[in-house]
């Protein structure tokens, strides 16, 4: 996993957490902000969906 790919999954955790908080505070799915984490959860989750299918499967060894 590389630093990039850390900082995704870092993003991730806290905007579902946000989210969490936000439909505990008012839980309607209807509330700006739970429409605003929940949208915003899965950009990120597709955006680490989109990286981890298109990544390659192996690392090269060696050589050229």
């Amino acid at each position: 996993m590389d630093l990039d790919e850390e900082a995704l999954i870092e993003l991730i955790e806290t905007t579902r957490d946000r989210l969490l908080e936000a439909y505990q505070l008012h839980p309607t799915f209807l509330h700006p902000l739970v429409i605003q984490y929940s949208t915003e959860l899965d950009r990120l989750l597709d955006l680490y969906m989109h990286k981890t299918q298109t990544a390659p499967s192996h690392t090269p060894r060696g050589g050229t």
